[in-house]
């Protein structure tokens, strides 16, 4: 299992960023984040939970899809 830090200065994921990563298993959403692409964590079956940024405005069709484990 992986978890993964991503930068404060970070203001968007894009689009399958993290496709289909078979490890990750935790993500916090950096708080200046304002968009998630398409797809952005397609496919990571172990992903079980994400905190995501306050100031998130848009989520990306399918940016969740196949995230079978995520529960948070």
């Amino acid at each position: 299992m992986a978890d993964v830090s991503l930068p404060e200065g970070l203001k968007k994921i894009e689009k399958v960023a993290f496709g289909s990563c078979k490890l990750l298993s935790d993500m916090r959403i950096p708080d200046n984040v304002a968009e998630i692409g398409v797809g952005a964590f397609y496919a990571c079956v172990k992903l079980k939970s994400i905190t995501l940024s306050p100031n998130l405005k848009s989520i990306g069709e399918a940016a969740f899809e196949g995230c079978s484990d995520l529960n948070t």
